[in-house]
């Protein structure tokens, strides 16, 4: 009895006891579980994602942030991390020298080298990834190239810069056996090497800028990333400037990222950015294709020129009218600094002074842009006119002619590639990205193809509006199922219908038209345009029937004759005077055309006043 007595008193104790140890099981489990089934690209991101909130803790919570650093310790020893430790071994032994950094800094306190470590890592796990990629297709193993192939980078998103799918598609076309491992590889390569170095491009540019407004943390973290994203680039650089040079650049950049966990100052960063800037002027790590340095810099002229008609619009008497305006030309800035920044080294190879003169004046104009953004000494459009003007024609100095040729089937393709990142935005659930996609394809539309397609396909130009923006015909537009989120079928079904009409405006506009198809258009437009002249004209003439009316007649033909004259001489104006108005678009045009009317009215009224009203 007494047995069971204790037996029913220890009962519960025990039944609590195993249900603890059961949930802790579990929960042991469960973790080791999950961390065996991370993927590389999770692994990798649980790393980063980790580190960054140690970084957030550190800044006023020491306890917290020792605390989750010791979690890091758990990812390293996962079998995604194992595969980099054999496989890319040196960048393996960067992260974890790095690891050691951030701790160090994490008992010290130092929120700026643990902001430099923490790019170190990201860096690293990069370098890593391209390696044990590059190895895995030399390989023929496509599972493990697509696996870490995820463990990657793009280019910074806009408007105009579209992530790239290369690598991606190289790797499908490797599996489906049309390209050799060795292609495969190349067109990796190019792709990642593209990539990092945008993005060594925009870390100094962004450690300039943090320098300037006194931010140490990011100051450290641009310069660490800067050092990690030229060290993917080591191999290209050395193939192109020897070892020598490329010693001295590496030691450069580990001297930046030292001076700013030094808190040096303005000056002294400024001075060993200039220095590496100058080892990086005329350095591709992934040369351009023929067709894409025309590609960039057809994106690059087209996207300059709307940079002074957005920012007229949205500036008026020295205040900001329009917001949506300004961003507009900071977007198409945006665009055309990028493109800029892909041919730099090509221009400089043609004319050296003539590009580093362009790039004061983008640095002149980026100043006159954000002068309306602060709205401090808000710029003059005619200034910022006058500054965009001088970079076209620098440009048209310096370009070869093969890049200044216009090419309005470029143009449509380069507006359906910006309807395919559309969809794939709309796919993933990004409806920023898609809006903007969409807006980038109107952009092109607007900027390149449209006006050939109102003189000489008009018919469809308002149904590509309707389909681009808010119609609600048979077809939504786009601009209104994205700003409602619709689903991805809706908007492939809108997209289909707008992909006709382009078609069909551009097999209209395009090069292809036979020589009997354009003058019968230019015919027919003359003569609708000036059948309205010469039918007022018999009109009025006809009018005069007394003899004593008659002797107005010869007047008139002089009248007349004066009129084609100064056709011609309003033509010849007009070149300069319609491109200096274009800021005005749609709503010039609506005006002009009211007067026009105005004008014809004016004249009938005259003509009945006199004949039918007065007798005269």
């Amino acid at each position: 009895m007494k047995t069971q007595v204790i037996r029913r008193t220890m009962n519960p104790v025990h039944g609590w006891l195993a249900l603890l140890l059961t949930v802790l099981f579990c929960l042991v489990q469960t973790s080791v579980v999950q961390a065996a089934d991370h993927t590389p690209v999770q692994g990798a991101e649980a790393l980063r994602s980790t580190l960054f909130d140690v970084q957030m803790a550190l800044a006023g919570d020491a306890t917290t942030a020792a605390a989750t650093m010791e979690t890091v310790e758990v990812l390293t020893v996962e079998p995604w991390f194992v595969t980099l430790t054999e496989v890319a071994p040196t960048a393996a032994a960067t992260v974890q020298q790095a690891l050691t950094d951030a701790q160090t800094a994490v008992d010290n306190g130092d929120g700026p080298a643990f902001a430099a470590a923490r790019a170190q890592v990201w860096t690293a796990l990069l370098s890593g990834a391209q390696t044990i990629v590059l190895q895995a297709v030399a390989q023929g193993d496509v599972t493990t190239a697509r696996e870490w192939l995820l463990v990657r980078e793009f280019r910074q998103a806009t408007r105009f810069s579209r992530p790239n799918a290369d690598a991606t598609l190289a790797l499908v076309a490797l599996e489906s056996g049309q390209i050799s491992a060795e292609d495969a590889a190349n067109a990796i390569r190019a792709d990642l090497y593209d990539t990092y170095q945008a993005r060594l491009t925009e870390a100094l540019r962004n450690l300039a800028s943090a320098d300037e407004q006194g931010f140490a943390l990011r100051r450290a973290e641009h310069a660490a990333s800067a050092q990690g994203y030229f060290a993917i680039l080591q191999p290209a650089y050395l193939e192109q400037r020897q070892a020598m040079a490329t010693d001295a650049l590496r030691a450069d950049l580990a001297a930046l990222t030292a001076a700013t966990l030094a808190n040096a100052s303005t000056a002294e960063l400024q001075a060993q950015l200039a220095t590496v800037s100058a080892a990086l002027d005329g350095f591709r790590a992934a040369p351009l294709l023929p067709a894409e340095q025309a590609q960039r810099a057809g994106q690059l002229l087209r996207f300059l020129n709307l940079v002074g008609v957005e920012y007229g619009r949205g500036v008026r008497n020295g205040e900001v009218t329009s917001d949506l305006e300004i961003r507009e030309a900071v977007t198409f800035f945006t665009g055309a600094r990028a493109a800029f920044d892909d041919l730099r080294d090509l221009l400089a190879a043609r004319d050296g002074a003539q590009t580093t003169a362009l790039v004061t004046l983008f640095t002149d104009l980026e100043a006159q842009i954000n002068s309306a953004v602060t709205r401090q000494d808000v710029a003059d459009p005619a200034a910022v006119d006058t500054t965009v003007t001088a970079i076209n024609d620098q440009l048209h100095a310096t370009m070869p002619e093969a890049w200044l040729r216009r090419d309005n089937s470029a143009d449509f393709d380069v507006i359906q590639t910006s309807l395919d990142n559309m969809e794939a935005a709309v796919a993933s659930g990004d409806y920023a990205l898609a809006e903007s996609a969409r807006v980038d394809a109107y952009a092109i539309l607007e900027s390149g193809p449209e006006a050939r397609i109102q003189a000489f396909a008009a018919q469809y130009k308002l149904p590509i509006e309707d389909l681009f923006w808010y119609g609600q015909g048979e077809e939504v537009g786009l601009a209104y199922l994205i700003s409602q989120e619709a689903d991805l079928a809706a908007v492939k079904q809108t997209r289909a219908a707008l992909n006709a009409q382009l078609d069909a405006a551009e097999l209209a506009v395009s090069g292809n038209s036979s020589s009997f198809a354009l003058a019968s258009n230019a015919a027919i437009i003359v003569f609708r345009e000036g059948l309205e002249a010469v039918l007022i004209l018999a009109s009025l003439m006809a009018g005069f029937k007394s003899l004593e009316q008659r002797r107005l007649r010869k007047p008139m033909w002089w009248g007349a004759g004066a009129a084609g004259l100064a056709s011609i001489l309003t033509w010849l104006l007009a070149q300069g005077l319609l491109t200096s108005l274009a800021r005005y678009g749609e709503a010039l045009e609506a005006i002009v055309s009211l007067i026009a009317i105005g004008v014809l009215l004016l004249i009938t009224n005259w003509f009945f006043h006199q004949n039918y009203w007065t007798g005269h």
